[in-house]
């Protein structure tokens, strides 16, 4: 009889409408003009503007609008509401500054708040969000801020003040502050002098105005300190998270945020917070031209232009976006060149929708100066223009007068190779009519042929983990892996953009570029580097090089890894002076950490590799795309080399997996960030420089450890032993008694061990014979438990003398512990023989000073030692060992039996199927069937929501590991529309992606079939369990 259980996810997946909807605004662009406007209205300005515009900005607080009003504005053209041509109506509101007659309030009384930081080096993560009492004292409610406003010689850093915003009176706000929502939220216009975001978008609070949308002002609060205006940036991820609170309190309103550049931009620390996927539309307020009334571009422009807008366009145009609008000011007298400028550079050459007005933003008549421009430009038949994210700042080329742009980075940047895998990397491209999407084609053809070469439409691409670190020279916005590729074939790649005209215009770039999946090699071994390359034996030559092409000249490399080191070995086609060895050249060994021949320094210019760190003999130094050596000071990055300086035929390198290097007084940086290398070894011989071939290698993960699952006698007779391979071999003549080998085994019950000698000894001090020692390192951890020998390959917590057992810990060798059921059976015992049989209860347990009991065996995998005590002492140790299932118990039974003390799997409040040992909210079942340990709190493995793209429709994902289908799970998404009732037929979802995941799960992603729905919606997992 099967057992059925139907377990429900504690945290049910929750996608409402709204947040799935955010991204770029369906149906606007430069061709449909909007409006926005805080000046009073009339019904006949609300008919002009219902006629006229496609989207419509205003500000209740601060004007006469009416309910019925804004009603004339939704209803659209054809004056019937919930038609396609409704208008979105967005109403003002400060996030970051408290606007409210009567600010700042007392509050409770405790603010205003500082940074808690000690500096402003320090990152943004981690920040206590209410931050530090002021040390000028309270009095004020807790939201607002005393970090001091520079420039204003009325604040004051600290002095229990709230900093104000003098050119427009709010008190500035810390929105991580619990009280600042709810009065955002809940104010009203007739109490509180402005209106909350309840009477906004609703009909049933205050005024009830029921608008569309937000549109969030003063989002510039958390700028930079950098920037030099406010000391405010410690609140960025506070910011975020209101944002998030209102896309996820507010679904299906739209929102607006007006500037906050910082945001979306990865040179700045606060793009780690971006508001991206919480917003439908950014404002570039004053873009072209601001509000000082100079009648000119704003001093900014070039700033604008090169350094932000390109990054700006980068994230509208990702799969979670926004749609930008660009807010300019006219200047009475102004020449009629600078508005057609600003139409130019914001709609034509950026691709957004450009409103201009008065710098009180209420200047009538409306302007229809869109529809003019629209007039001689829509429809838009030019393709997208290529540009670049790669400016720092508003000057790309401080050598040459005046701020110059970055260079446009055409088409195609970069094509990294991987296991049947391409990932291919490009910049961004800029159009009138947006959004831009991109095209990849490719072939195993000799040449592109856009004609013929498989199209990928459309692509919804990544973010390079490079472009998280910061924008700039070789790091490029965009990102997609072409995967189901041939290893070993050559192919060509390139990148176009299209943009959203009817019928698209497609650029006509022909940048194209090669790669050549290819799996890496990997290979895990310990190696000893001492001039002995016996332990290369066995081993595959990662490169063959040609002989005499070089001095010295290499003719074949080999290379591994363990835990701690990389290790390689050159060998050469004879003797050779190695390392200045009289006069020799150099040997250097270059190493390419992230794998992409594009970052890093070409050697020879050869495109081999970019190299981020080289060794020239056994000295790193670091490296850039630009620069040879960087003068980085290394931590542990010497290479250990034998021979060294020598003359010799190959050469063995050790380096550590854990170095790191600092450039300048930067920040530490791991010289092997990447689990794939490329590597390259050369020479710099001023006549046959050596140069071989580059080997592209994966950091190999250690080997499981050893599990055998077997019932084994203690008979003096090893016979049951001989299908059982060793999992450990010592070498002989290495002490007394000689310990040749070990073997070990399991069944439910017991740990079994058999122990092989050099031939018949005296054991268990037999004949004045040493004792013989079994060292259990029961967390598998050298830094925990005693370190046998001091040789730091071991830390056992107990061990056994002969039969005697007693526990350890670090720096004691023998707590005086009691044990119960753990004296193991020996045979043969006090004994001449060859060798030993162990078996030790899996139960057993001791208690050290009274303390509670303690497992021996608490974890599913274990280390092991033997060794003796006597004169000329032997040590054999410390193979890895896992607690193998019984293959007749289901794999759920298994996998409990590897991860519970036999206590715990007596405990059903412990282990059984609804019990949460760790406290994360997942039950046993649940962690097993997602791949979860059950000792760890890991919620963050629970399945996953998202939105993904299918043409023109978003639709709603859930993604999470699945277990192969003998492990006996079924899984089962749902959805509901008010988590009330479900719908569990699988014929709404459709499986739209599978990728293999290191524990032997894989990830899974289904869809549903249809769109987003139009109300909230909600899914979940349930799984059964036979």
């Amino acid at each position: 009889m099967n057992l059925r259980l139907s377990i429900l996810l504690a945290a049910v997946l929750a996608v409402p409408a709204a947040t799935a909807e955010r991204g770029p605004v369906p149906g606007l662009s430069t061709a449909t003009p909007y409006l926005i406007y805080y000046g009073n209205w009339s019904d006949t300005q609300a008919a002009f503007a219902r006629d006229n515009y496609k989207l419509v900005i205003l500000h209740p607080s601060m004007t006469n609008v009416t309910p019925a009003q804004i009603a004339t504005i939704q209803a659209g053209p054809d004056t019937t509401p919930s038609t396609p041509d409704d208008v979105p109506v967005l109403a003002y509101i400060s996030l970051g500054e408290d606007d409210r007659p009567g600010a700042p309030f007392a509050g409770d009384g405790n603010g205003p708040r500082v940074d808690p930081r000690a500096s402003s080096a320090e990152p943004l993560a981690g920040i206590d969000p209410l931050g530090a009492p002021s040390p000028g004292g309270n009095g004020f409610a807790s939201y607002y801020l005393d970090d001091g406003v520079l420039g204003d010689p009325g604040s004051t850093a600290g002095d229990g003040q709230p900093d104000r915003n003098r050119t427009f009176g709010g008190y500035y706000v810390n929105p991580g502050d619990p009280a600042w929502f709810p009065v955002l939220k809940t104010m009203t216009k007739a109490a509180d002098g402005r209106a909350g975001m309840d009477e906004l978008l609703t009909a049933t609070t205050g005024n009830g105005y029921h608008c569309d949308g937000l549109f969030l002002d003063t989002l510039d609060t958390p700028a930079p300190n950098s920037f030099g205006a406010t000391q405010f940036e410690w609140t960025t991820p506070a910011y975020q998270a209101l944002v998030a609170q209102i896309s996820a309190a507010y679904p299906g309103r739209l929102l607006a945020g007006n500037r906050g550049l910082f945001f979306y931009n990865p040179n700045f620390k606060n793009y780690g917070f971006t508001l991206r996927p919480h917003l439908d539309l950014v404002v570039f307020e004053s873009y072209f031209t601001d509000s000082g009334g100079s009648g000119a571009p704003t001093a900014f422009f070039d700033d604008n232009k090169f350094n932000f807008a390109p990054k700006i366009n980068a994230e509208a145009q990702r799969p979670d976006g926004f749609t930008v609008l660009a807010l300019g000011y006219t200047t009475p007298g102004e020449p009629a060149s600078l508005g057609e400028d600003d139409f130019r550079e914001s709609q034509a050459e950026q691709g957004w929708a450009l409103y201009r007005t008065n710098a009180g933003l209420n200047a009538l008549p409306f302007s229809t100066a869109a529809d003019d421009w629209n007039a001689l430009f829509v429809p838009d038949s030019v393709p997208p223009a290529w540009d670049s994210t790669a400016a720092p700042s508003a000057d790309s080329d401080p050598g040459t007068p005046g701020n110059q742009p970055p260079s446009p980075r055409i088409g195609i940047r970069e094509a990294v190779p991987g296991d049947a895998q391409v990932t291919v990397r490009w910049d961004l491209a800029r159009d009138q009519t947006g959004p831009v999407r991109y095209n990849i084609y490719y072939t195993a053809e000799p040449v592109l042929d856009f004609g013929t070469a498989t199209k990928l439409a459309a692509v919804a691409p990544d973010v390079p983990a490079a472009y998280l670190a910061g924008a700039g020279p070789g790091r490029f916005p965009f990102e997609f892996t072409v995967t189901g590729l041939t290893n070993g074939a050559t192919y060509r790649f390139a990148v176009r953009a299209a943009d959203s005209a009817s019928p698209p215009n497609e650029d006509g770039n022909a940048v194209v570029l090669a790669a050549t999946p290819l799996v890496p090699l990997s290979t895990y071994a310990a190696i000893s580097v001492d001039g002995n390359r016996d332990d290369w034996a066995g081993i595959p030559a990662a490169l063959s090089d040609p002989l005499g092409d070089g001095t010295p000249d290499v003719i074949s490399l080999k290379v591994a890894n363990d835990d701690d080191y990389l290790y390689l070995l050159v060998e050469y086609s004879g003797l050779f002076d190695t390392n200045n060895l009289n006069g020799s050249a150099s040997t250097f060994l270059s190493i390419d950490t992230d794998a992409n021949v594009f970052t890093g320094f070409n050697i020879y210019g050869l495109g081999l590799v970019g190299a981020e760190v080289s060794w020239q003999n056994d000295f790193p130094f670091a490296q850039d795309a630009g620069t040879y050596n960087l003068g980085a000071t290394f931590t542990d990055g010497a290479a250990g080399i034998a021979p060294y300086y020598s003359n010799t035929s190959f050469q063995e390198y050790r380096i550590r997996r854990d170095a790191t290097f600092t450039v300048g007084g930067g920040p530490a940086q791991a010289a092997f960030p990447h689990g794939t290398i490329s590597l390259l070894v050369w020479t710099n011989h001023p006549s046959v420089a050596e140069v071989t071939g580059a080997v592209r290698y994966a950091f190999a993960a250690a080997p499981p450890p050893e599990s055998r699952f077997a019932f084994i006698e203690i008979d003096g007779d090893p016979s049951d032993w001989a299908p059982l391979p060793a999992i450990l071999s010592d070498p002989p003549g290495d002490g007394t008694q000689d310990i040749l080998s070990m073997k070990v085994a399991n069944d439910d019950d017991y740990l079994y061990v058999l122990l092989g000698y050099n031939g018949t000894v005296d054991t268990n001090t037999l004949n004045g014979s040493p004792s013989i020692f079994l060292s259990v390192d029961n967390d598998a951890d050298p830094a925990t438990g005693f370190d046998i020998f001091s040789l730091g390959s071991l830390g056992a917590e107990v061990s056994w003398q002969n039969d005697f057992a007693f526990a350890q810990s670090a720096g004691n060798f023998n707590l005086g512990a009691t044990f119960t059921n753990a004296t193991p059976g020996i045979a043969p015992y006090f004994s001449a023989t060859s060798f030993q049989e162990y078996r030790i209860r899996r139960d057993a347990v001791y208690s050290a000073g009274g303390g509670p009991d303690q497992a021996v065996f608490p974890n599913a995998v274990v280390a092991l030692a033997a060794w003796t005590n006597g004169a000329g002492s032997d040590f054999a140790g410390s193979p890895l060992y896992s607690f193998a299932a019984n293959p007749g118990a289901t794999a759920y039974a298994a996998w409990k039996l590897a991860r519970f003390t036999p206590t715990e799997l007596a405990d059903p409040l412990a282990s059984g199927d609804l019990a949460d040992l760790d406290r994360d909210g997942i039950a046993t079942v649940m962690e097993f069937a997602l791949g979860l340990d059950p000792r760890v709190p890991d919620p963050g493995g629970l399945p996953r929501a998202s939105l993904v793209t299918a043409g023109p429709d978003r639709h709603l994902a859930i993604t999470f590991a699945r277990r192969p289908p003998a492990d006996g799970v079924a899984y089962i998404p749902e959805s509901s529309p008010d988590m009330l009732t479900w719908n569990d037929n699988q014929a709404q979802f459709l499986e739209v992606s599978t990728s293999p995941l290191p524990n032997g799960l894989e990830e899974v992603t289904f869809r549903l079939t249809s769109a987003v729905p139009g109300g909230p919606f909600y899914l979940r997992l349930r799984v059964e369990l036979e």
